[in-house]
């Protein structure tokens, strides 16, 4: 329930914007002070945790969906509560797990999956394997012959960390 309503929030901020990509800062700033939905701090959780779900992709600085807008109805009156934003924080067991971008951009270089396909890949490896996303992406990485021995060291702290989900 909590995936299909960040769906939404994410989805009417895009479309607020009319961008496909836009600048952290400008998404928070929509969030809390154009739609005011929530709290400058709120709304920087609510984007940390839709990273962390990958409902949210990071790239040179830009959030994208991991989604296709086209496909996430809005209802009419759509306005999301403050307890929603509040209780969708980032998770404990991941608070600093979130992609490192140059590794997601290596394997994206590296293999011939798109962006998308990545992430609903690591989401799997995720829940399959009981691992952080990081883990889940070196895996990945590993499994598809990209060469992630330089990425080792970045990720080490993961290694013991279960996802909670």
């Amino acid at each position: 329930m909590d995936d299909e309503i960040a769906k939404c929030v994410i989805t009417f901020v895009m479309k607020n914007n009319g961008k496909q990509e836009i600048l952290e800062s400008e998404f928070y700033l929509t969030l809390s002070m154009k739609l005011q939905w929530c709290s400058p701090h709120l709304a920087k959780q609510f984007i940390q945790r839709a990273l962390q779900d990958i409902l949210l992709i990071k790239r040179k600085g830009l959030l994208s969906s991991s989604f296709s807008l086209k496909d996430v109805p809005i209802p009419v009156g759509f306005k999301p509560t403050n307890e929603f934003f509040q209780n969708y924080k980032p998770k404990r067991s991941s608070l600093n797990t979130v992609i490192k971008p140059d590794l997601l951009s290596h394997i994206a270089s590296n293999t011939s999956f798109s962006d998308n396909e990545i992430q609903t890949n690591i989401k799997s490896i995720m829940k399959e394997k009981q691992v952080s996303k990081n883990i889940a992406l070196l895996l990945f990485g590993k499994k598809h012959d990209v060469s992630i021995d330089n990425y080792m060291a970045s990720v080490e702290e993961d290694l013991f960390i279960k996802n909670t989900e």
